[in-house]
């Protein structure tokens, strides 16, 4: 494995953070299914994707110099 990426683009290090969260859930009475938490993980890496998208428009349109 060559390729590198950044930890939070991950969809491992998000299933795990959905999972202890879906646990410390269930503990509580408040239960998520499979399906759901594998809803929540889409989510979050598409939000990451747009995120990182409005950054780079944010990024280019305060830029102090100019592209040729």
């Amino acid at each position: 494995m060559l390729d590198q990426k950044q930890w939070w683009m991950s969809k491992t290090v998000w299933g795990v953070v959905v999972m202890l969260i879906s646990s410390a859930l269930s503990s509580t009475g408040i239960p998520l299914t499979p399906e759901l938490q594998g809803t929540i993980v889409e989510l979050i890496m598409q939000a990451i994707t747009v995120g990182g998208g409005a950054l780079a428009v944010y990024g280019r349109v305060t830029a102090k110099t100019s592209l040729k």
